[in-house]
């Protein structure tokens, strides 16, 4: 259950408010907004801004992981609108369902 309300995080909402607050509280580090598209929340609609189905690309997941990168999930991967998402990763990107 916990896992499948966590996409929020990614959003406007105050589901995306409450975790940020918490955590620069936590650690102190209070421009953590900057990470999230709370700083776009008075352009964006907030219908239909976040995907239903988890998106990844396991092509950059490789290329991070060959290169020392640290492995991390996009915010722009939870973006709702998939042919955004398609276009700049020239259609690498996987969909599962937030639920599985």
């Amino acid at each position: 259950m916990f896992f499948t309300r966590t996409s929020a995080w990614n959003g406007i909402g105050n589901m995306a408010i409450e975790p940020l607050l918490i955590l620069s509280e936590l650690t102190q580090i209070h421009d953590l907004k900057f990470l999230t598209l709370l700083t776009w929340s008075s352009v964006l609609a907030s219908r239909c801004l976040l995907r239903k189905k988890k998106a990844w690309c396991p092509i950059c997941y490789e290329d991070w992981e060959q290169n020392g990168i640290e492995i991390h999930e996009p915010l722009l991967w939870s973006i709702g609108c998939g042919s955004f998402g398609s276009t700049l990763y020239f259609g690498r990107i996987k969909m599962i369902s937030w639920s599985e």
